[in-house]
């Protein structure tokens, strides 16, 4: 859910230097020690008089959050975060009075050789410091302010004035950002209204495995350390927006400038911890809520999510906070905007562009039919599909640059200006999709023996091709804990009808300026119904994965095939097991926003295990009744086993 990335490096030349100089310039002082112990005990005693142990704001800086116990526990887990030792992480009350001491201390010159560690408490937590300043009046004169030149240099950098929340759409070939990403971009003085000289903050898990299975484990267990840390926004628009063509949607926050100072002295604060990362609970959106409500303590975001914490979830929880948002904004891809711009292309455009992007101002010749605006049309488009096929390799080579700086000076010599493609981003935005979890009820009747049946299912996450496709990719599936119970009205028992662990389908439809393979995947279980029997003892297990092409044979539709092969497992199966491949068909259809029609067939050949030959078909048509609820009708065929079902979901 989260980008796959190492932290951003620190580097520690800046620090060395800034170390040396505050070693040379500050000369340590010392107050009377019996006059400080006497003003330091006064201070913890109106902290406690005022209960600011258990107030909301430090609950928000040091992350605490009440156990079922209902004991305290920081969701930090780093031990340089608490001041206390091991019992700040579980005592409030300790860490507070530990900090107010740290912050009494005398001054000490930085190590050269650690100057963040060896920082003065104030300088290590700024925010906290900020606060109990102002909660308590400390006076200057018996607990004075210290110089923090690494703060201090890093917080100019910044120069925060804007808080923007960023989200970025699902993409599928990474397991870390399946669900989209969210992360914050400061709007700074000194850029002139230009968001790709601003920084973000962003939250990530610090990934030491290539192993998928490990990575899955690890993630799953809180196996990987994540952490807070910022960079240029160009950096990430560019691997989202044009390397891995997601679209952008940007909600600008009314924080204020204090509270904007406010998330930027906590992101600073964060620097000396990390937190253990779950995948689908403490991630990216989540320890993201906690950030904003360190800015502003009056939020209870991060409250509202006790189990999976899903990105666009968390999107719809700062929008249902009243006058949070200001404005809302969106930027479309980088592929987005290409083929907008190819749709209005004529056939000659489009050859000369893809020859300008091979050959550069060598075929500048093939301009000289067009005039000005089509010259202008078709060199946008050529350096657009420039930057794509490059941003697919990683970093830009020396012929990439040659050839851009050859196409930007043929399209300046047209003195055309810059034209606006008018591209709009592949999904809506992503609050206006329905929940993320479903649950619904069935009934149905199936062909033999089994008859009549109904249905209750669950679905954890997220999405399928017939549920309603605004705020998702219309291309992709994406579904984990997908389960559906069967009571059987023949002889009344309760089984697993289908659990699917993880169900996805990339479908890339064919264009030739992207030319891209389809896949899909899925793990899980069920009755073997296919194979003639429906009772405890016909569950099976296993996997099916393929690879093939995806077309758009209209706007709205869909049309993929693959080649999928199959390996499952259970007392169903002659031997035990059942091996095989073939070809499989899909195609999907959106009538607008009322309804989706979705039928599919496959048919393998089982050359291990069990030969027998089961064909499936499914066919379904879902009919949309706002964002919480929908109706289905679904016909399945697998192997002589029929049945159909009408279903009704409900999204939460």
């Amino acid at each position: 859910m989260c980008t796959r990335t190492r932290r951003a490096p620190v580097d520690r030349r800046v620090f060395l230097l800034v170390g040396l100089l505050t070693a040379l310039s500050v000369a340590p002082t010392r107050a009377d020690d019996g006059h400080r112990k006497d003003y330091l005990r006064g201070l913890r005693a109106a902290a406690h008089r005022q209960g600011l142990a258990v107030s909301r704001q430090w609950q928000v800086l040091l992350h605490y959050r009440k156990t079922s116990r209902g004991t305290w526990r920081s969701e930090a887990d780093g031990p340089r975060f608490f001041l206390a030792g091991p019992d700040g992480k579980t005592d409030p009350a300790a860490e507070l009075d530990a900090t107010l001491a740290a912050f009494a201390e005398a001054p000490r010159p930085l190590d050269p050789r650690r100057p963040e560690a060896t920082q003065h408490a104030q300088c290590r937590f700024p925010a906290r410091w900020a606060w109990l300043k102002s909660a308590l009046a400390i006076d200057p004169a018996q607990i004075p302010g210290q110089p923090c030149p690494l703060f201090e240099t890093w917080r100019q950098a910044l120069s925060a004035e804007r808080v923007t929340l960023m989200y970025a759409s699902a993409y599928l070939n990474s397991p870390a950002s399946m669900y989209g990403h969210t992360f914050f971009r400061l709007s700074r003085a000194t850029t002139q209204g230009n968001p790709m000289l601003d920084y973000i903050i962003n939250f990530a898990a610090d990934i030491d495995t290539d192993n998928g299975i490990l990575y899955a484990i690890k993630g799953v267990l809180g196996g990987f350390r994540g952490y807070f840390y910022m960079m240029p926004a160009y950096v990430k628009i560019q691997e989202y927006s044009n390397i891995e063509s997601r679209d952008l949607w940007e909600y600008e926050l009314s924080l204020t400038a204090e509270q904007a100072e406010r998330m930027v002295q906590h992101a600073w604060e964060t620097r000396s911890t990390h937190f253990d990362y779950f995948f689908f609970s403490e991630n990216c959106s989540y320890f993201l809520l906690g950030l904003l409500e360190a800015a502003r303590p009056s939020l209870h975001l991060s409250e509202q999510f006790t189990g999976s914490v899903i990105p666009m979830d968390t999107v719809r929880a700062i929008l249902a906070v009243p006058g949070l948002v200001k404005t809302v904004r969106t930027r479309p891809s980088l592929r987005a905007q290409m083929l907008t711009r190819k749709r209005g292309m004529t056939g000659a455009e489009v050859a000369t562009a893809e020859t300008l992007v091979k050959r550069g101002g060598e075929a500048s010749s093939l301009l000289a039919p067009f005039v000005p605006q089509r010259q202008a049309l078709t060199l946008d488009a050529a350096y657009d599909l420039l930057r794509y096929r490059e941003g697919l390799k990683g970093e830009p080579g020396a012929a990439f640059k040659d050839k851009e700086r050859q196409l930007l000076i043929l399209r300046g010599r047209t003195g055309v200006p810059p034209q606006s493609t008018g591209a709009e981003p592949a999904t809506g935005p992503p609050e206006s999709g329905h929940r993320s979890f479903r649950a619904g009820v069935a009934t149905g009747v199936a062909r033999g023996q089994a008859g009549a049946f109904e249905e209750i299912a669950i679905r954890f996450a997220l999405h399928d091709f017939l549920d309603a496709p605004s705020g998702y990719q219309s291309d992709a599936v994406l579904e984990m804990g997908n389960l559906r119970l069967r009571i059987d009205d023949h002889n009344h028992r309760v089984l697993p009808e289908r659990i699917d662990l993880i169900n996805i389908v990339s479908a890339a439809p064919y264009d030739s300026w992207t030319v891209k393979s389809s896949w899909k995947v899925r793990f899980g279980g069920g009755q073997a119904r296919q194979m003639g029997c429906a009772d405890a003892s016909c569950l099976e297990a296993g996997a099916r994965a393929g690879g093939g092409l995806a077309w758009r044979p209209v706007r709205r539709g869909l049309l993929m095939a693959t080649v999928d092969s199959e390996m499952a497992g259970g007392s169903a199966f002659r031997g035990g097991y059942s091996g095989g491949i073939g070809g499989a068909v899909n195609a999907v259809l959106q009538l607008g926003a009322v309804a989706q029609v979705q039928a599919s067939g496959a048919y393998l050949f089982y050359f291990l295990g069990d030969g027998r030959r089961r064909p499936e078909f499914f066919v379904g048509q879902a009919w949309n009744l706002g964002r919480r609820t929908q109706v289905r009708i679904i016909g399945e065929q697998a192997g002589e086993h029929r049945e159909g079902r009408l279903e009704i979901q409900g999204y939460f």
